[in-house]
């Protein structure tokens, strides 16, 4: 079983299940403009965007800047939480595309 953020049982170990040659190595730092994050911040950053990927089913890495715009926004708020991330850009990204 994988270890994820929130331990053993939360979303994150989940997706590093699903993704164990995948890593962390996405290189979020690419999408957070002018938030200045320490290394395992980005590192949770990292984990929210591989957890939204899956939960939107996306094998390629085409919206990963739609994405990343979400959990950034979110992490300006003071959002830490890689499950919460996940969540909150899920919920926006609903609302922009269904008009909620």
């Amino acid at each position: 079983m994988a270890l994820g953020i929130n331990g053993p049982t939360s979303e994150s170990a989940r997706v590093m299940e699903l993704h164990p040659s995948r890593g962390f190595a996405m290189a979020f730092a690419s999408y957070l403009g002018d938030i200045d994050v320490d290394a395992e911040t980005n590192r949770v950053l990292d984990v929210a965007l591989e957890m939204t990927r899956a939960a939107l089913g996306l094998s390629d890495d085409f919206a990963n800047g739609i994405i990343a715009r979400q959990i950034v926004e979110l992490a300006r708020a003071g959002e830490r939480n890689p499950d919460l991330l996940c969540e909150g850009a899920l919920e926006k990204l609903r609302g922009t595309l269904f008009g909620d």
